[in-house]
């Protein structure tokens, strides 16, 4: 509780304000009524923790290959250099591969 309310006011310039808002925020949530209801809340939010999300190396690569062919129109030789082509249009460096799919898909 007392992380959030400094979350609150750590960019606050004046120092007056920002211990008036804070003292007034603690003063609130100290109310019962206040009080209550955050805790209905607390309990109603927190439950069970999840497990982590498995991911297996094997469907990463699948999910990459199906976006390959998805985005990809096949290969290009000029001049010794490997090019991917893009089916929307264009190409780019095959040794630019990995940059392009990072950036594509975050």
């Amino acid at each position: 509780m007392l992380d959030n309310i400094k979350d609150s006011v750590k960019h606050m310039t004046d120092t007056q304000k920002m211990y008036e808002h804070m003292f007034a925020r603690i003063n609130a949530n100290l109310k019962p009524k206040v009080q209550n209801s955050l805790r209905k809340i607390e309990v109603k939010w927190t439950g069970k923790p999840r497990g982590k999300y498995k991911t297996h190396r094997a469907t990463k690569l699948q999910d990459r290959v199906k976006y390959e062919k998805q985005v990809f129109a096949g290969e290009v030789t000029v001049g010794g250099d490997k090019y991917l082509k893009l089916k929307e249009g264009g190409v780019i460096p095959e040794k630019y591969l990995d940059v392009f799919l990072y950036v594509k898909t975050g």
